[in-house]
């Protein structure tokens, strides 16, 4: 797994040389091991390459664990804001 902890609230994970459904098993996965532990998930997914990755991660990869998506001015990148609330009651369960 590629990822690049940055720090206790959030991850960086790179989707570099994957294809569009590596990286949806990947992100999938990768959400669901941080949970607890991050509150933002920021995605290297690159641009320059192709858009398949940069469009998946941007327009139809969805999660019912997160609650918004930034697109930063580097077009490579995408963060995913974690819901508080999934969180909170998978701490109660």
């Amino acid at each position: 797994m590629r990822a690049y902890f940055v720090s206790k609230e959030h991850v960086e994970l790179d989707l570099h040389g994957m294809t569009v459904e590596e990286a949806k098993r990947y992100l999938e996965l990768s959400i669901v091991l941080t949970l607890d532990n991050v509150d933002e998930i920021v995605v290297i997914h690159g641009y320059r390459g192709g858009d398949a990755l940069r469009n998946f991660v941007q327009n139809d990869f969805e999660s019912e664990y997160v609650s918004r998506k930034y697109l930063w001015l580097n077009p490579g990148v995408t963060s995913f804001i974690i819901k508080r609330n999934i969180r909170e009651n998978l701490k109660e369960a």
